[in-house]
């Protein structure tokens, strides 16, 4: 069984295709990741600041409350 140079051609498209759908699939899930992790930190730096905030509020209102 011999294979033609068309065939081989038509296999060695056909997988490079392939290749690049993956690399790109790969790509954009890699971005959606990165994007989700980013919010996520996001999210906990504001939850951060606004504790702090909140405890500096307390903080300024038990220590002027003497006044």
């Amino acid at each position: 069984m011999t294979i033609s140079i068309v065939h081989f051609s038509a296999i060695i498209i056909g997988s490079l295709d392939d290749g690049i759908r993956l690399f790109l699939i790969s790509i954009c899930l890699g971005a959606c990741f990165i994007r989700a992790f980013w919010e996520i930190e996001q999210a906990r730096d504001r939850r951060r600041r606004a504790i702090k905030a909140k405890q500096r509020a307390e903080d300024f209102d038990s220590a002027n409350s003497g006044i």
